[in-house]
């Protein structure tokens, strides 16, 4: 399951949306040996995004610079199961 909307997933709040996965995209290249190319997409059914706490992003049109091979820094957190 995927819960947007909370940043404990064990603490229900109001703004908390649970959806089942609909399927996932890995990176073709990715390694688990090497974590290279550790990046992917998790397709999951509409959400409620009536609150502050989530909200959509766009992504890049086809026609967007491309930036392949360049320097970029992520951050995010989160498990893919709980312990």
């Amino acid at each position: 399951q995927v819960i947007v909307g909370s940043h404990r997933w064990r603490d229900a709040v109001n703004s908390q949306n649970v959806r089942p996965p609909r399927n996932f995209i890995f990176h073709s290249g990715w390694s688990a040996s090497t974590m290279q190319n550790d990046i992917g997409l998790v397709r999951i059914s509409a959400v409620n995004l009536n609150n502050q706490a989530v909200s959509t992003i766009t992504l890049a049109h086809a026609n967007a610079p491309n930036y392949a091979n360049s320097v970029a820094t992520l951050s995010g957190w989160g498990k893919s199961k709980p312990k």
